[in-house]
């Protein structure tokens, strides 16, 4: 594993109080390349929370680059919770509901709000597919632009969302896992009461959930586990294993756990083992990729298809992953001919292969 990334594992463990003492301390030894540190922190989502950790420890060290991106990134999160309070308020003029996902519902409710320490990319907002054209005007009529389901307003932008997993765009998706959406909705919890239109997900269908979404993009940034280890549940209850059961997540489930053992250091779950699947030598591979953070890009939905049963179903499943619809190659690739379109998917494929190739080795090999 890179020292770069040694130090972020550590800071990370600060963070949660997992950390040995003088953990971050021991790792900063032998590191000159802190331009590489602020690069490798903002990919990981880090910045915020290593920024933090500098102060609570007292370190200073040459990080103004990623201090200065702190500052922007906290406006940005301060300009994301007026919209969303703006969005609110409409919606519910209109009499419309959404529910917030990922990084925007979990800024309120395991990082306590504090904007800092949670950079917001986007917000993503799911709304039922019968409300998706009035949610679009919505975003039209307070100056949102864009093509599809990405819709932007200078530097804010909302992804919206009709399927929770997006089987919209691989549909085979929809089969490996099963969030009942009508049963998301009954079960959703308002943000706030002061914006009764905004909800986010019950706290056991959102680890759920977030789970699947980190292995979808291979845990390739820390602060998606970081986000699971706070939301994760002190031990596994009926509750939860009756979610992941009907959500088809305890494999997705299994691997969040191995991972916040091996890589943040937390303790086993509390009856964890009534949750935890069997793992394959293939699986186990692809955690040690994650472990030392050398993660072969689109890795995650490959191994996703581990959670279907038979070989026809994750064969249709790898067939629409790497040829989806047209429709969905349009809005990925951009205008061009429509015959081009899955000579131009071909291409994209190979040149990951090859850029990837040492990575996808270690897993083969």
């Amino acid at each position: 594993m890179q020292p770069t990334a040694r130090l972020l594992i550590a800071v990370a463990r600060q963070f949660l109080g997992t950390a040995t003492p003088g953990e971050v301390q021991e790792r900063i030894e032998g590191i000159n390349d802190w331009s590489g540190v602020a690069a490798r922190a903002r990919e990981e989502g880090l910045e915020g929370i290593l920024v933090q950790v500098c102060q609570v420890l007292r370190l200073d060290l040459p990080l103004q680059d990623c201090r200065e991106r702190v500052l922007r990134a906290v406006q940005l999160n301060v300009d994301y919770v007026r919209l969303l309070n703006v969005l609110g308020m409409e919606a519910e003029r209109r009499g419309l509901r959404m529910l917030l996902l990922k990084g925007g519902a979990l800024l309120p409710r395991v990082y306590a709000g504090r904007v800092g320490r949670r950079p917001l990319r986007d917000l993503d907002v799911l709304v039922r597919p019968a409300d998706a054209d009035r949610m679009r005007t919505l975003l039209l009529d307070q100056g949102f632009r864009g093509r599809g389901d990405v819709m932007a307003q200078g530097r804010l932008t909302v992804d919206l969302h009709t399927s929770l997993v997006s089987a919209t765009r691989i549909r085979q998706r929809a089969a490996t896992f099963d969030f009942n959406e009508d049963l998301l909705w009954e079960t959703s919890l308002p943000l706030n009461s002061g914006l009764p239109a905004v909800r986010i997900l019950d706290p056991t269908y959102e680890f759920c959930y977030l789970a699947v979404h980190a292995l979808k993009h291979s845990f390739e940034r820390l602060i998606w586990l970081i986000d699971l280890a706070l939301l994760q549940p002190p031990a596994v209850g009926d509750r939860l294993l009756a979610v992941a059961t009907q959500t088809r997540t305890r494999r997705v489930l299994t691997y969040v756990m191995v991972l916040l053992e091996s890589v943040l250091g937390y303790p086993p779950l509390a009856g964890g083992e009534s949750l935890r699947v069997p793992l394959d030598l293939f699986e186990e591979r692809f955690l040690r990729a994650v472990q030392r953070r050398h993660i072969p890009e689109a890795m995650g939905e490959l191994v996703a298809m581990r959670s279907l049963a038979g070989t026809s179903a994750r064969a249709r499943y790898l067939w629409e992953l790497c040829f989806p619809q047209p429709a969905v190659l349009a809005d990925s690739l951009g205008d061009m001919p429509p015959w081009l379109l899955y000579p131009r998917r071909f291409s994209q494929l190979v040149g990951k292969a090859v850029r990837e190739r040492s990575r996808l080795w270690e897993l083969f090999e």
